[in-house]
């Protein structure tokens, strides 16, 4: 029996049982191959790939992995082993003539999963490549996949990737309706052929390589992991844009209302499906890993493909091997070295490739920017990020291949090395301990003597009475560079902390400075892999994050988080606090769901290296809370702070900054909801807390007066609400700068409470302010300006301005549910602003689609503030026919709209 035949003969028998439970399973296994230990052995072991044993079944997606396996016949057959889903002629479908709007002029390509027509669009008149299922092929699982492609390529938008144009569904042929999608039809060339047939430098092939990794990246921004990417899913265009195709084994990291749903989904199917090229597969990909198949493991098939372009080969060479031997070549086997192809690839660019190839995913590029940085570097002449692997690296792949051996050999190891210890350490341990509590006792009694000097020029006798600490902690930071000009590790150490002191005390532009200044020194004289200055480099990032400077912020922490993973380990307490900014980040930037998985990644982390009860662990929850509510989870939020609060209060006293934070949170929770009454209590507790541990000019401070403010204009104690407003803002704008984000949230707040009391000439000239500084900080799709737009327009329409209010209100609207649920609270007060909006303009048809959907979320809606229910949603129906000249439509709204009064909620 030769190669082809063993592996159809598995492929029938797999398909028999496939449906069996595992003992049933088993017993056909052996009737079937029972002559031939060599095929049982094979059989079970592609088996044990989709078999699920917690299930005690196969996962659902066998058929999946067979249409693989038949693809491997046909290429045993042949000579080939890589993975290409190809099918022979005998097979293809017969040719639609017209799916829906396009009409079909031949076909691209033919998988496993789906089919790609070239087709002609017929409005507008343009050249597409139009995507099917395979008839007979539309199960459940392969629709899924089908629609998770479609809404990965809709959410991507990018010169190198393939735009989607249209997604619907068609009846094609005598076939059922079925979905279908026309993406851009790419005319090109492979980019290991382009670069081949043009015989192209180095460095060309490089710049390629980037461009390649910046889409990537792109999409992993939008949340979407590629898993196949490959030369035939990368062509070069006829104008050299190297262009992502075929997302057709894609992952979404989250899914539009349904994120943990598609992520089981996806696990499961992945379980049972080897899903992508084989050769260009990550380890963890290939051992069924699936916590561990992330951006990193488009970042190894990066590597792949890199290597295929500067080389001509792939990294492992497996013709002639059979699916399992070509898997176990790429999880035990350390790629080739560049250079030994190519001299000229050595040095910084084999090391970089290598990086990327890494077979441990925590020690890869961490992501397609960090790869694409370290390319540029090499094409820059600047020193690169990476560096080559440890020999504790190397030790640990050596233990991963050779687990028997080295359970025999680590008792010898441990003896051996323990006698090394004892003797060797005890004469170079002892040296180095004590060199080292000599250098950092002449650290603390050197920095001690320049604090006590330091306070002493800052005394009252010196500078009079009442010395302010800023005075203090000025007099300090100004004479550091000079105290210590050969101690570069000290001297950065010391800004870092006066950084700090100063962050805490509000001093933005001061804590920027110390931290410019010592993240500038670390880099000269520490190193970029140093951990003081990654802590420095932290630090300067949130600085700046909290100055608005988004994109600086951005640039920065990105490369800290990835270089510290690298340098520190994914668990070090350094790289989690990098991480818990990046989520922040996300968090400023309304990309809540980014956000919300970045915070819960640290908290599970923090609370098995910390302890669940940990001030950071609870910190993290708190935030997690925070973004929930964000999300409109109000009621996960609120219980998720309460359980915080009561373990921090225990842990940490109710002056500790995180326990005021933390109730601060649960302010704007109920504030959010319309529990005013509720609300309250806690913000008062909040901002006296703040007024005794921080003082008034702290910004945490200034957040909590401003909420405190919200708190009484919505019970209605107007006068000190204004009062409040007014001292906030000037504080703000003095302290923050006056477009600061806190200092525009006050603004947005002041205006509202200006027209609130009459003062509608006040409100409109702050919020017009307002709205055009969010505009420049924030972009336009930002929930920050998305409120002012909301607030612009109502004053509008209290103006009778309905001309100006509808495009604003319009424009409000779209942004909400870009980022909100439907049914969230703020996308339904806009519906219901817009709704008032179009009836003053007497486009009542358009009106009417809002007026209805606004009573459907109300009636379903929970959560929701007073001022919106199904019964107000009614009378706006009755008002808007009434206006309409429909009185019959009016009518039958009425009974809802009028029922006995209820008294009017508290906080209304």
């Amino acid at each position: 029996m030769n190669e082809a035949q063993r592996y159809a003969l598995i492929s029938e028998i797999l398909a028999e049982i496939a449906d069996l439970h595992v003992e049933e399973q088993d017993r056909i296994l052996i009737e079937r191959c029972g002559s031939d230990p060599a095929l049982l052995a094979e059989a079970r072991s592609l088996l044990s790939h989709v078999h699920d044993p917690r299930l005690g079944k196969p996962a659902p997606d066998l058929e999946g992995m067979l249409d693989q396996l038949e693809d491997e016949v046909r290429r045993s057959a042949t000579g080939h082993t890589s993975v290409t889903p190809e099918r022979s002629s005998s097979e293809r479908t017969p040719l639609p003539q017209q799916i829906a709007g396009y009409r079909i002029t031949g076909v691209i390509a033919q998988g496993g999963m789906g089919i790609v027509y070239d087709a002609v669009q017929e409005h507008p008149t343009r050249r597409v490549a139009l995507k099917v299922i395979r008839p007979g092929h539309a199960s459940p699982d392969m629709i899924r996949r089908f629609h998770i492609e479609a809404e990965a390529l809709g959410r991507l938008q990018h010169p190198g990737i393939a735009r989607i144009y249209e997604a619907g569904t068609a009846q094609i042929g005598t076939q059922p309706t079925q979905p279908f999608f026309a993406m851009e039809y790419i005319e090109g060339e492979p980019i290991t052929e382009y670069a081949a047939r043009l015989a192209l430098p180095i460095r060309d092939r490089v710049r390629l390589i980037i461009q390649v990794c910046e889409a990537v990246h792109h999409a992993h921004q939008k949340g979407v992991i590629h898993r196949d990417l490959k030369p035939a899913n990368v062509l070069v265009d006829p104008s050299g844009v190297p262009r992502v195709l075929d997302f057709g084994v894609a992952r979404l990291l989250w899914a539009e209302g349904d994120r943990d749903r598609n992520t089981a989904a996806d696990r499961v199917t992945a379980a049972g499906h080897l899903l992508g090229t084989l050769s260009h597969m990550s380890p963890e990909q290939l051992e069924g890993r699936q916590e561990d198949v992330d951006t990193r493991a488009d970042v190894y098939a990066l590597g792949v493909l890199a290597y295929q372009v500067l080389t001509g080969h792939l990294p492992h060479e497996t013709d002639g091997m059979n699916l399992l031997e070509a898997a176990r070549c790429i999880v035990d086997r350390p790629a080739p070295l560049l250079g030994s192809h190519d001299r000229t690839l050595k040095g910084d660019l084999e090391i970089t490739i290598g990086k990327a190839l890494l077979r441990d995913c925590r020690a890869r590029y961490q992501s397609a920017s960090a790869l694409s940085a370290d390319l540029s570097r090499y094409l820059n002449n600047e020193p690169i990020a990476a560096r080559p692997p440890t020999t504790l690296y190397q030790l640990t792949m050596f233990a991963r291949r050779n687990r028997s051996l080295v359970s025999t050999v680590a008792v010898f190891i441990v003896v051996l090395l323990t006698a090394l210890l004892v003797v060797s350490g005890m004469t170079i341990s002892r040296a180095r301990a004590l060199h080292r509590a000599e250098n950092e006792r002449a650290d603390s009694d050197t920095v001690l003597q320049y604090m006590t000097d330091m306070f002493a020029a800052a005394s009252p006798d010196a500078l009079g009475p009442s010395v302010p600490i800023l005075t203090v902690l000025n007099t300090a930071a100004a004479g550091i560079e000079s105290e210590f000009p050969n101690r570069p590790r000290l001297t950065i150490r010391m800004r870092t902390t006066f950084g700090q002191t100063y962050l805490n005390l509000g001093e933005l532009d001061s804590a920027r400075r110390e931290f410019e200044a010592a993240y500038e020194l670390a880099e000269a004289t520490l190193g970029h892999t140093d951990r003081d200055t990654l802590t420095v480099g932290r630090e300067l990032a949130g600085a700046m994050m909290y100055q608005a400077e988004y994109g600086q912020a951005e640039t920065l922490l990105t490369d800290v988080l990835e270089t510290s993973e690298y340098a520190l380990g994914a668990d070090d307490p350094d790289t989690l606090a990098a991480r818990f900014l990046q989520a922040e980040w996300y968090g400023f930037q309304s990309q809540f769901e980014a956000s919300l998985q970045g915070y819960w990644e640290v908290r599970v982390v923090r609370a098995r290296v910390l302890g669940p009860n940990h001030s950071e662990t609870l910190a993290t929850e708190s935030a997690v809370a925070m973004t929930l509510a964000e999300m409109g989870r109000f009621d996960d939020a609120e219980e998720l702070l309460l359980d915080c609060i009561n373990r921090l209060r225990a842990a940490m006293g109710d002056d500790f900054s995180g326990t005021i934070n933390a109730l601060n949170n649960l302010v704007w929770v109920r504030l959010i909801q319309g529990q005013y009454a509720h609300a309250l209590p806690l913000a008062l507790e909040v901002y006296e807390a703040a007024l005794r541990t921080l003082g008034t000019r702290h910004p945490y401070t200034l957040v909590y007066a401003h909420n405190l403010a919200s708190v009484y204009e919505e019970l209605g104690q107007d006068a000190e609400a204004g009062r409040m407003y007014e001292k906030t803002l000037t504080l703000s704008s003095d302290i923050l700068g006056p477009e600061h984000p806190d200092t525009l949230i006050t603004a947005n707040n002041l205006s509202m409470w200006y027209a609130a009391h009459g003062r509608l000439e006040d409100a409109v000239g702050l919020q017009v302010q307002t709205l055009t500084a969010r505009r420049d900080v924030h972009g336009d799709r930002h929930s920050a300006t998305r409120i002012s737009m909301l607030n612009l327009g109502l004053l509008y329409q209290q103006t009778e301005q309905h001309d100006r209010a509808e495009p604003l209100l319009a424009e409000s609207l779209a942004v909400a549910r870009s980022l909100l649920a439907n049914e969230h609270p703020e996308t339904i007060k806009t519906i219901h602003a817009n709704v008032l909006s179009l009836m003053a303009l007497q486009r009542y048809d358009e009106a009417e689609q809002l007026a209805l959907e606004y009573h459907s979320l109300c009636s379903d809606a929970t959560n929701l503030p007073s001022a919106h229910s199904a019964r107000l949603g009614a009378e706006l129906l009755v008002d808007l026919y009434t206006a309409w000249g429909r009185p019959d439509e009016a009518r039958r709204w009425q009974p809802e709209a009028a029922p006995e009064k209820e008294a009017s909620d508290e906080g209304n």
